[in-house]
């Protein structure tokens, strides 16, 4: 992840292609061997793979480009990110409460935790719910998603 986000054309590159180079490849087989292994069926394993690649690389290029609007502001990077954060929560908070009354309401929620608080998030619901679809019946449900 912090290699993608150092090198957004990268991230930007994998957007964009199946990974097939050797490095990827390996990462691949590594864990579809690992959600094999755990129960989880074929199909939902080869799916969550490219689920979780395009996950990682969406999340690191839009990190990239935050990087490029902070080099671009002058700002460091804390101070760049306050910003935008404290300009977005202004514009919920201001938001008609007769249009918007949960986006209002919950304006602090939509704008906490920072960018590596909410990637461990995102993983965690991508975890649970790969694990939620482990097959414990005795053939593992090889093949059903």
């Amino acid at each position: 992840m912090t290699l993608l986000s150092a090198h957004s054309d990268i991230a930007r590159v994998s957007l964009a292609t199946i990974p097939t180079g050797p490095n990827a490849l390996r990462v691949a087989e590594r864990l579809l061997t690992i959600l094999l292994a755990g129960g989880v069926p074929a199909r939902t394993a080869a799916w969550g793979i490219d689920r979780l690649f395009l996950y990682v690389s969406s999340d690191a290029y839009e990190g990239s480009l935050h990087l490029a609007k902070q080099r671009a502001s002058g700002k460091d990077l804390e101070g760049y990110i306050a910003d935008f954060i404290g300009q977005v929560r202004d514009y919920f908070a201001n938001l008609p409460p007769e249009h918007f009354p949960n986006t209002v309401k919950y304006v602090d929620e939509l704008v906490s935790a920072d960018g590596d608080e909410r990637f461990e998030f995102g993983l965690d619901l991508f975890v649970q719910g790969l694990a939620a679809r482990v097959d414990t019946t005795p053939d593992g449900g090889q093949g059903r998603p």
